[in-house]
């Protein structure tokens, strides 16, 4: 519902309240009034959410002013904390100035206090209204919409056959006989009713294989009466269904365990929302051991996993093939295609993506104009634009989902809105904005992270985002979202004032420009920024998101932000040529999240010592070379979490004065650090005592000795929370017995010495789970030789070569025992595996790709029965 939104920002402004109390006692009193009416805000919409209509109009009314005045509050707060600390950087005769504007922020905040004490007033005439609209309409609302859905899937069936085959087959299967449920899952729209009533036509009706069958199509308001009511009307008499229609939940089941007893019974369940619904009604369901069926589609994981032992079907979308097939046969039906439309025909099908929905809206869009190459063109870039015209059959399906989500990831599911189209998203790199943003609710037991990670999985689950890639340990690497998706967290974001997108396709005015909460400029940020919607400051702007065009970010572009986008805490710069970063970076005080990147490395002289300033940075990532030590007062950053260079990052030397008490105690993640001389000092010192995550780069110039560098791995000990370690161009490092911590999880070598004495202390560490070893150092390296004893690598799960210089491994029984995985790429020297290989009991998966010829012969030569792993075999030199 669109007031969760509200609620999230209302309880993250009462947060903030709280935490900054010393920032904002200038105005003690005002602000304490004001926090005492947001509460009751919040109060009264929490407890009020099941009594009010979403499609209520009054009620819109009253959310919209809910929303206004509490963005009111907001700016308020923000601007007066701003000014608060700008002050403290002035002089005296400048800080008397400030004084001077007290009386005049008590007054806005009183202001904005009366304000919601008469909207307060008000409250129970918006819900009286609304509760008397909401009732005449309830029925009707509940069942229309899906309805209509239901009726747009059952359309057509292109693309279908294969993926009906499989389930068809699970279904029949004979050798399970007992009652058992099956469930497919995808986005709205993909066409899972549709495919689950080709499947009942044919197991239900033609194939006989079922005493009885039942088919209940359910929304988002159904409850457990809903659905057995449903069941039982398929199944009893005209006569026995008013029966059924006035018993208790425990009736129904009772009466429905009493129908199928004894039969063989085939049941769909289409379109489940709520999770938990089967756990309470499968108790109707009898499990006679004769092959009973219950087909169950849905849009999340976690509604089918509660009780099958079938793993759920995920639902692709169509190919480029199956795309224009459906299209061409919605549009023209019996007829042929016009010669001269079927490449622009193809080209449209496309656009959709592959989603059905979107396929069978167009393909009415197209039916209804004129059929020719010239009218068609016109849709070439512009499709969803069209289908979103089309709100009740594109958008109101896809908000279902949405709206259906809790209110902490509805503002995670709006941000993905500001990415462009066909943006490959970097998993680690969103969940760090939304934490920038406030999005993620961690507490003192949980790292933001991992909260964050499971709010992302969360999105999966219920069919909201797409994986692309996973990483090594089975997280989210890189995720899609659809393009309708992407367009319906467009439209509910400008509709909550929460983001909107600036393009070539979507122009913005300058009244609106100074009005947003969230801004994503993609195109030419010059001519952007060239233009009169930016040259009015903007008090409501919390995020800046440029994707460029590989064009130069100019002094006089840095200097308009400053100036317009004053109050932002995410400035996020992609594919963005920026030369340097100004000084006055710290004017943007607010600022907890700065991304510099572009897909040619880019070269920074420095970064200004005045980024210190900034008391909230979250999160500093450059893709490129800084060529000078980090500023000497980096170590003041408290709230610092994130600090990547891509390529080179030198720390400063702590100073004598101060160096003891001040570090980065919330630094998680380090990567690109340069290895020098003072490398181990500032691991003695605890300088950032709680890292996670570090990368390390070898700078062969620093010229330093074999003990010089295994004593900089050493000092690594006195960093008990380091889990994941890469070493990028490490020259050859004395073997020593306790060189590395034993709290490693993972850890990569790239283009780095190792020998058979370093490989025996990897073994060693009995928490290691994840190994990678990527190039080794210099082009005149012995072939390397892996021998691994009984008992060494006790709980490595994954082990990847590449491009080594390896002839020989041996693996005795009782080594890597839990490996699951084995990736061996462009390892040409290395003849054959081990025999023991065949024998790790857990091993799933064995991927080799570009080896020699005789390495691929001996594995594609295999007798597959033998080999209980998958393996995968690129045969490509």
């Amino acid at each position: 519902m669109r007031d969760d939104l509200i609620v999230f920002v209302l309880e993250s402004l009462i947060n903030v309240v709280k935490e900054e109390a010393s920032l904002l006692g200038g105005v003690k009193d005002q602000v304490t009034s004001l926090q005492n009416h947001l509460q009751m805000i919040n109060a009264f919409l929490q407890n009020s959410e099941k009594e009010r209509d979403e499609n209520d109009v009054v009620k819109e009314v009253f959310i919209d002013q809910l929303r206004d005045v509490t963005f009111e509050a907001e700016d308020v707060i923000y601007e007066y904390m701003v000014h608060v600390i700008m002050q403290k950087r002035r002089n005296v005769v400048k800080k008397s100035l400030h004084f001077r504007d007290l009386h005049d922020v008590a007054d806005t905040i009183t202001s904005i206090d009366n304000k919601i004490e008469q909207i307060l007033k008000h409250k129970e005439t918006y819900i009286t209204r609304g509760a008397l609209q909401a009732d005449h309409d309830h029925d009707v609302k509940r069942y229309s919409l899906d309805r209509s859905k239901s009726k747009v899937e059952r359309d057509d069936s292109v693309g279908f056959s294969h993926h009906a085959n499989n389930l068809i087959d699970q279904l029949l299967d004979e050798k399970n006989q007992q009652r058992d449920v099956v469930s497919i899952i995808g986005m709205g729209g993909s066409g899972k009713s549709k495919l689950a009533r080709k499947i009942y036509d044919i197991v239900g009706v033609d194939h006989g294989s079922f005493e009885c069958c039942a088919w209940v199509y359910g929304c988002r308001e159904f409850n457990y009466r809903d659905w057995l009511l449903g069941i039982l009307n398929c199944l009893v008499s005209r006569s026995r269904k008013k029966e059924t229609e006035d018993k208790s939940v425990d009736e129904l089941k009772a009466t429905l365990l009493d129908c199928l007893q004894g039969k063989r019974y085939f049941v769909v369940l289409d379109n489940m929302w709520k999770t938990g619904v089967w756990n309470i009604i499968k108790a109707a369901f009898p499990d006679d051991s004769n092959g009973s069926r219950i087909l169950i589609t849905c849009r999340e994981k976690v509604v089918s996993m509660e009780d099958s032992r079938i793993p759920p079907y995920f639902l692709p979308f169509l190919d480029e093939v199956e795309s224009w097939e459906l299209l061409r046969n919605k549009v023209f039906q019996e007829e042929q295609c016009p010669s001269d439309l079927e490449i622009i025909g193809k080209q449209l099908a496309q656009s959709c993506k592959g989603l059905p929905l979107s396929i069978v809206v167009l393909a009415d869009l197209l039916k209804h104009i004129e059929l020719s190459h010239w009218t068609w063109s016109n849709y070439i870039g512009n499709v969803n634009s069209y289908l979103t015209e089309d709100k009740t059959r594109c958008l109101d399906v896809m908000a279902k989902s949405y709206k259906h989500l809790p209110k902490h990831l509805k503002s995670c599911f709006l941000y993905l809105g500001s990415l462009p189209d066909g943006f490959e998203n970097p998993a680690r790199q969103i969940m760090e904005l939304w934490s920038a943003e406030g999005f993620i609710q961690a507490n003192d037991t949980r790292e933001v992270i991992n909260v964050a990670e499971e709010y992302l999985t969360d999105l999966v689950n219920r069919s909201l985002v797409q994986v692309s890639s996973r990483r090594t340990d089975g997280g989210v690497k890189t995720f899609r979202i659809h393009e309708m998706l992407r367009e319906l967290a467009k439209f509910e974001s400008v509709r909550e004032k929460f983001l909107e997108v600036h393009s070539t396709a979507r122009p913005i005015n300058s009244s609106m420009a100074c009005k947003v909460r969230r801004l994503s400029i993609q195109g030419n940020t010059s001519q952007y920024f060239a233009s009169d919607a930016y040259c009015n400051p903007s008090l409501s702007a919390r995020s800046l998101l440029l994707f460029g065009e590989r064009n130069v970010f100019e002094t006089k572009q840095w200097q308009r932000v400053f100036k317009i986008f004053i109050y932002i805490r995410v400035l996020y710069l992609w594919e963005v040529h920026v030369n340097s970063i100004p000084k006055e970076i710290d004017n943007l005080i607010s600022l907890r999240y700065i991304r510099i990147w572009s897909d040619g490395l880019l070269t920074i002289p420095s970064i200004p010592s005045s980024i210190c300033n900034l008391g909230y940075l979250e999160t500093i990532d450059i893709s490129g070379d800084v060529k000078e030590c980090l500023p000497k007062h980096i170590w003041r950053m408290k709230q610092l979490r994130h600090l990547r260079v891509s390529k080179h990052l030198r720390l400063p030397k702590p100073s004598r004065r101060t160096g003891r008490h001040e570090n980065l105690s919330n630094l998680r993640i380090l990567s690109g650090l340069v290895v020098d001389k003072k490398t181990k000092f500032l691991m003695a010192q605890h300088k950032f005592p709680n890292v996670k995550k570090l990368h390390l780069v070898y700078d062969i110039k620093m010229n330093m000795n074999e003990a010089e560098v295994a004593q900089v791995l050493e000092s690594l000990n006195n960093l008990r929370q380091l889990k994941c370690l890469k070493l990028i161009g490490f020259a050859k490092f004395e073997p020593r017995p306790n060189l590395l911590p034993s709290t490693i999880e993972k850890i990569t070598f790239i283009s780095s010495y190792l020998d058979s004495e370093h490989l025996e202390i990897l073994g060693a560490l009995s928490n290691l789970r994840i190994l990678k070893i990527r190039k080794t150092y210099g082009s005149n390296v012995p072939s390397l030789l892996i021998r691994c004893i009984n008992g060494e690598f006790p709980n490595l799960e994954v082990f990847e070569m590449m491009g080594l210089r390896v002839e020989t491994w041996e693996l005795e029984k009782g080594a890597m025992p839990n490996l699951q995985r084995l990736v061996i790429k462009e390892c040409y020297e290395l003849r054959d595996l081990p025999n023991q290989v065949y024998s790790l009991t857990k091993l799933q998966v064995v991927e080799v790709s570009r080896m020699s010829g005789y390495f691929t012969r001996r594995l594609m030569g295999l007798n597959k029965n033998n080999v209980v792993f998958k393996l995968l075999i690129d045969s490509n030199p």
